[in-house]
């Protein structure tokens, strides 16, 4: 590759591999701390001259030989190999960890200027922005969730500044293009000088928006699980699981609607506040109960339509007890159907004060509304037997 040997010391392999493949790179240098020896597939590797060769390398940690302490990296030159039989075929795990495609947003950020090299057209395609709109620097931090802002920069500032550490992950919300929120994880490699000071992070964010919306779905299906297996009336266990919803949708008060013997009304049949204001907004609304002949409110629309629907209270005029919410504050209106077989059997209503994302979480909520609904149906047959 041309390098005397003097030019090479203190310095580190990465230092040299192409961008677009550092983190390949720092993913198998990391991978020694656990095993003796690795291969990663073929990366490329700059010259004397500022060309960039194919290399094939076997990284060996010696660390544990007094003559050698350190990483081994044997390598030889693959271009011509790589050019006759195709670079993608033979850099499936480059483009795996480095590109990435539609998976991963690979960067690497100059410390000491702030300057970020954004790799491929990975911003574009996970979150809907091009590597110029996200050249500003205060352009990541605006978009992550103001509830996570905080946690995560003190995250990244302390490994930054832990002499020690070598790699940084952490989860947080980022706004996209279209105005959702995807859950990231954004995982660093920090590259340092002699005297540890860290001078440039290789980094790959992950949308696990999916993944993170299963174990959601789990821990709350399980919680509601719980209060379903219990004995007690309907009222009983919806109020509980109102309670449930509430705080999971961060919302100020929660209701759900359950329609009568003949479906003619939807009866309030279980509540949720989080507040005294949202306890004075049940007791002036205790006597309410909605024709489903006519849509004058928001449960009803959404029972009518047997879709989720999403109000701004303040602009519509379909929300029956508008008066009472606002005396308290209350400003968006959420409500989703819960349905079983072909039947719309009710409807679940949050509620909350201005500035509260209610639909985030929809499609879990959705889908633990239509799990529950088998539930509700026998229960309500049960309850209604009784009665005679």
């Amino acid at each position: 590759l041309g390098y005397d040997s003097k030019h090479l010391i203190g310095k580190r392999p990465v230092d040299f591999v192409h961008p677009e493949d550092a983190f390949l790179v720092m993913q198998h240098l990391e991978k020694l701390k656990k095993k003796k020896r690795t291969k990663p597939s073929p990366f490329r590797f700059k010259d004397a001259k500022g060309k960039y060769h194919w290399v094939e390398s076997i990284f060996t940690n010696m660390s544990d030989d007094n003559l050698i302490a350190g990483v081994v990296i044997n390598s030889r030159d693959v271009s011509e190999m790589v050019e006759k039989t195709n670079e993608l075929e033979l850099s499936n795990e480059r483009y795996y960890y480095a590109s990435k495609a539609a998976e991963d947003h690979i960067y690497e950020w100059h410390l000491e200027t702030d300057e970020i090299t954004r790799i491929g057209d990975s911003m574009r395609m996970l979150f809907g922005y091009t590597n110029q709109e996200a050249e500003s620097g205060d352009f990541w931090v605006e978009k992550v969730h103001p509830d996570d802002r905080e946690e995560a920069h003190q995250k990244l500032l302390s490994h930054i500044e832990d002499v020690t550490a070598t790699k940084c992950e952490h989860e947080y919300r980022f706004l996209k293009a279209n105005g959702a929120y995807a859950y990231v994880n954004d995982t660093g490699y920090i590259l340092r000088n002699d005297k540890g000071k860290a001078m440039r992070l290789i980094g790959a964010v992950s949308d696990i928006t999916k993944k993170k919306n299963m174990e959601l779905h789990s821990q709350l299906m399980a919680a509601i699980t719980s209060i379903l297996s219990k004995k007690g009336k309907l009222f009983e266990r919806m109020s509980a699981i109102s309670k449930i919803l509430l705080e999971f949708a961060k919302a100020s008060i929660a209701e759900f609607w359950m329609t009568s013997i003949d479906n003619s009304e939807l009866i309030r049949h279980g509540f949720a506040t989080r507040d005294r204001n949202g306890k004075i907004f049940i007791e002036h609304t205790k006597n309410y109960r909605f024709s489903t002949r006519k849509i004058d409110s928001l449960p009803v629309e959404s029972w009518k339509k047997g879709e989720p629907v999403l109000l701004n209270i303040d602009d519509s005029s379909l929300f029956a007890r508008g008066k009472e919410a606002r005396e308290v504050g209350i400003k968006t209106g959420l409500a989703i159907p819960i349905q079983f077989d072909e039947d719309i059997i009710g409807t679940f209503l949050l509620l909350a004060k201005e500035g509260a994302e209610l639909d985030r979480h929809l499609p879990i909520i959705e889908s633990v509304a239509k799990e529950m609904a088998p539930y509700i149906q026998r229960k309500k047959t049960e309850e209604e037997l009784d009665r005679f």
